[in-house]
């Protein structure tokens, strides 16, 4: 019995290393386990962060600066965090009752939010942002009808502008991909868990010569 209890509280066991984990190392300093209780895309400090994958964020987010105008398939806690750093977002978003959600929790006067319905024939709301005067620095394609709005997404956008495409690893996303890549984007896949999440995605970076980001 000893011999057991000995083993169990040993650093070598494998489930005492489990629960470490609460409390040390990469899940507990980017506060995985407060998104996971909550089901949010949020920080250990409980505030929000982009649903990516935590390698996209660690590289990508310190580029965010005060010039850059964004354009967001999908709102959510990344509009909330992009509007702290950039000139200007422009969200749209298919659902009414989180599209509220997220309108009620707005205190900034440099995002504006869309509300467009989703048809299954890929209409209005891929379409949405061709609707847009102006070109984007930064086009994310993480809301519905992705393909869709990866096609559209490329009219709108600047000639040294990036496209990020979340959850890159799903099959039928594999028509934008290609799609990208035969219009000039060069590609690389950010890997690992995201907030709260258990499984491995993606998040994609696409982006052309002579780029902002100087990639």
């Amino acid at each position: 019995m000893f011999d057991r209890l000995k083993l169990f509280f040993s650093p070598y066991n494998v489930l005492w290393k489990l629960i470490r984990l609460r409390y040390r190392g990469m899940l507990y300093e980017e506060g995985w386990f407060e998104a996971a209780c909550l089901y949010k895309s949020i920080n250990k400090d409980k505030k929000p962060i982009p649903w990516w994958s935590y390698s996209f964020n660690d590289f990508f987010l310190p580029y965010l600066n005060s010039n850059l105008n964004i354009y967001e398939y999908g709102c959510g806690n990344s509009t909330l965090y992009l509007s702290n750093y950039v000139k200007h977002i422009t969200s749209v978003e298919h659902d009414k009752k989180y599209y509220n959600l997220i309108k009620s929790s707005l205190s900034k006067n440099n995002i504006t939010l869309k509300f467009v319905e989703l048809d299954k024939y890929g209409g209005e709301y891929a379409k949405s942002i061709l609707e847009e005067k102006q070109l984007f620095d930064v086009i994310i394609i993480d809301g519905r009808d992705r393909v869709n709005s990866t096609y559209n997404a490329v009219e709108k956008l600047k000639d040294d502008g990036i496209i990020i495409l979340d959850d890159s690893q799903r099959e039928n996303y594999l028509p934008a991909i290609e799609f990208l890549k035969k219009s000039g984007f060069k590609h690389i896949f950010f890997s690992g868990v995201s907030a709260g999440t258990y499984k491995k995605k993606y998040t994609s970076l696409f982006y052309r010569d002579n780029n902002w980001m100087g990639l």
